[in-house]
């Protein structure tokens, strides 16, 4: 019996046997919830998966394909009060079940940006 696209998360933290979505059993700063979002291993410390900032002012990371009933939003702030949804990010297939995404946030001055992933 294979999970429904839809209870992919749920397959994901059965195979890996993670109980607590903010839990981080292998210690490296990455809660369950985002490691399955990233294609990470929860029981393997990475945060080398984590999005980054590029000089020009970009958001990059790679996400799963498969996310399933899992939802993320990418949002921006310059004070990390107030935060703005960005709607647009080129998606790119990067293969194995994964997708490149560039958000472009905007280079000068200080700014901040989040990827914030969500659970039902």
């Amino acid at each position: 019996d294979e999970a429904s696209p839809a209870d992919a998360y749920g397959a994901w933290k059965l195979a890996n046997g993670v109980i607590d979505d903010t839990g981080d059993g292998d210690g490296d700063g990455v809660v369950a919830l985002l490691e399955f979002f990233l294609a990470g291993d929860p029981g393997a410390a990475n945060n080398d998966l984590l999005p980054e900032m590029t000089e020009a002012g970009e958001l990059v990371f790679v996400r799963r394909a498969d996310l399933g009933t899992v939802t993320y939003v990418v949002e921006v702030s310059d004070d990390l009060v107030t935060w703005q949804r960005l709607a647009v990010g080129v998606q790119v297939p990067a293969g194995g079940g994964l997708v490149a995404e560039t958000w472009p946030v905007g280079a000068g001055g200080t700014r901040f940006a989040r990827v914030r992933v969500t659970s039902p």
